[in-house]
């Protein structure tokens, strides 16, 4: 999810996405989430503001995810 939304231009909401989703282990310690959003996500840190970084990761981390989950419903339902 966190990839669709950088492709939809959501780059600070994809940040939190992935930030959430990485308080989980098998998405923290996996390669395979690293190689396939990990770099994405982190070649998009690049081009924001330090700060903007890191409020979207602390905010990210502190989401719930079954609200995030339906919420996120909502967006890919509109498209």
């Amino acid at each position: 999810m966190a990839l669709y939304l950088l492709g939809q231009g959501e780059t600070r909401f994809a940040l939190e996405v992935y930030a959430l989703a990485s308080r989980y282990a098998y998405v923290a310690n996996s390669c395979w989430f690293e190689d396939m959003a990990g770099c994405h996500i982190e070649a998009a840190k690049a081009g924001l503001v330090a700060e903007v970084v890191a409020q979207a990761e602390k905010q990210g981390k502190e989401r719930d995810m079954w609200a995030t989950a339906t919420g996120l419903m909502v967006v890919l339902e509109k498209e």
